[in-house]
C-alpha cells in the first residue's frame, strides 16, 4: 500500500502493477547502492520540482527535467541522482565554493562501466556522458569525494 500498490478483492495484483514492481526491483539491483544504508546529504537536492507538504499531493504526476537531483551520502561517496536522464549533466550544487572545498577524487554512472569526463567550476559540476538513455528512470552517479 506505501507504494500505491493494492490487490483486487480476490488478492491478486494486476499485470501493471506487477510490472510496476518488476521494474522498480530492477531499477535497484543496479542503483540500490545510492539507496540502501545512506543518509542524507548537506542539500536534499537541486531542480524545480520538489515534493510538497499536505493531503492528497503525492498522486500528482512529477514532471522532472534533467535538472532535478536528490542526493545521498554513504561512506565518503556522494550519490546524485538524475531524475530525468540526459547525456549532458549539470549540478549546481556540487559547484567549487571555495578553495577549502572537498574535491571530487572520481565519478562513475552505477549499472554502467563508462569512463566519466567531468569539469567542476564556479558554476556547477559538469559531466559528459556518451551514451543516450532508452528510458525515463533516474541515473546514479557515485561520486566519491575527499
Amino acid at each position: 500500500m506505501l507504494i500505491n500498490i493494492g490487490p483486487k478483492a480476490d488478492g491478486t495484483i494486476t499485470d501493471e502493477e506487477t510490472q510496476v514492481l518488476l521494474d522498480m526491483g530492477k531499477w535497484l539491483s543496479v542503483n540500490g547502492e545510492g539507496i540502501y544504508g545512506t543518509t542524507f546529504w548537506k542539500t536534499f537536492g537541486e531542480g524545480e520540482v520538489n515534493c510538497e507538504d499536505g493531503f492528497f499531493k503525492d498522486g500528482d504526476e512529477k514532471a522532472f527535467t534533467s535538472a532535478d537531483f536528490r542526493f545521498t551520502y554513504k561512506d565518503g561517496y556522494l550519490y546524485a541522482f538524475q531524475m530525468r536522464p540526459s547525456k549532458n549533466v549539470e549540478i549546481k550544487t556540487l559547484k567549487k565554493h571555495t578553495s577549502h572545498d572537498y574535491l571530487i577524487e572520481s565519478i562513475s554512472l552505477l549499472g554502467s562501466n563508462e569512463d566519466i569526463s567531468y569539469i567542476r567550476d564556479k558554476e556547477s559540476l559538469k559531466i559528459n556522458l556518451k551514451n543516450d538513455f532508452e528510458n525515463d528512470f533516474p541515473l546514479c552517479f557515485k561520486i566519491e569525494i575527499g
